[in-house]
């Protein structure tokens, strides 16, 4: 008979939420880890994947972490007469924000920018905005999320720098943290960019987002099933909003997006999704530009293939993972 399986961390807020929203609706469900998993598959299942817990928050940690995570993925693509939620190939094609940016740009969706240019040290990068006339970009590891090792740099024609980034520097190296630092000094901002950019980084141009009341703030929809099923304004003091920085959510009373803007977003959710059809939902983050509301042009920043996690609503009603249970029960022949 088939199971619903989640894979995952078994403790976290993710698995608590879930498991609660199948026994709300009487149904039983297997937790494993990815190792455990790999040892007890069995046909027919039908898989929910979160994101393994990754513990270490130095920088240099991210990418072996990533590349064993693909791995994982790779072996759960092989598994025969098995069903997820989110395929593998899916979450992996979101999770690589380089391939990503590329496949929603040749859709020609809107979204924020590549760069033309890559950069390995601050020197260099400083040449190429100079010579591309750029002030300001954004900084991305090409993997990760909740804003690991994203940056947000500026120079003006004086040679003025300044620095916004989530990354402390240590005797160990970079680590993530969850408070954005703000760093004017060059010598500094040297240090921290070239550990930075030893990574392998994206570039982006950085786009002004809207603001209220001098608070900047971008959105996290979960597009799920053919539509927008949660959305919430990420506000925040500085270019980068995550609600994992202990960000804060702004109530939409405070925005008051036009009907027009939301008939944009909602079509450029779908348009979104459309690129990457192995992903039954996704937390996209959408930008607003500063600007007029009623004539601006929202951008997708990222997709995540992961992204369904809604504090505001796991606390609520549940409705994200109650959803997904019962499009998975429905491919199980469970009644609902």
């Amino acid at each position: 008979m088939a199971r619903i399986v989640h894979l995952g961390a078994k403790t976290d807020r993710r698995a608590t939420y879930f498991k609660q929203a199948t026994e709300k609706l009487g149904m039983e469900t297997a937790f494993y880890t990815y190792a455990e998993y790999e040892k007890d598959s069995r046909p027919d299942d039908l898989l929910k994947l979160d994101p393994p817990p990754q513990e270490d928050a130095l920088l240099c940690k991210l990418a072996p972490f990533v590349q064993s995570y693909c791995h994982q993925l790779q072996i759960l693509s092989r598994l025969p007469s098995v069903h997820f939620l989110n395929s593998p190939a899916g979450i992996w094609a979101a999770l690589d924000k380089k391939t990503a940016k590329q496949r929603l740009l040749a859709a020609q969706v809107s979204t924020t920018p590549l760069l033309d240019y890559t950069a390995s040290s601050y020197e260099e990068l400083l040449d190429k905005m100079t010579m591309n006339h750029h002030q300001r970009v954004f900084i991305k590891p090409r993997y990760g999320s909740g804003a690991a090792g994203v940056a947000a740099f500026q120079i003006n024609r004086q040679n003025q720098q300044v620095l916004q980034t989530s990354l402390a520097l240590t005797k160990q190296g970079l680590i993530n943290t969850k408070r954005v630092r703000r760093f004017s000094q060059p010598e500094k901002n040297r240090r921290l960019l070239d550990l930075l950019l030893q990574e392998d980084c994206i570039l982006e141009t950085w786009i002004p987002k809207d603001s209220v009341n001098g608070i900047t703030y971008d959105l996290r929809i979960v597009y799920q099933l053919g539509k927008i099923v949660f959305a919430i304004p990420r506000g925040a003091d500085s270019p980068i909003t995550n609600l994992h920085l202990n960000d804060r959510p702004l109530d939409w009373a405070q925005i008051s997006l036009p009907q027009s803007l939301w008939q944009k977003i909602d079509e450029l959710s779908r348009q979104t999704m459309t690129c990457f059809p192995e992903l039954v939902y996704a937390g996209l983050d959408v930008l607003i530009p500063a600007g007029d509301r009623q004539r601006v042009t929202p951008l997708i920043i990222e997709i995540n293939g992961q992204g369904d996690l809604i504090y505001k609503d796991i606390f609520a009603d549940n409705r994200i993972y109650s959803e997904q249970v019962r499009y998975l029960s429905s491919l199980a022949k469970y009644p609902t």
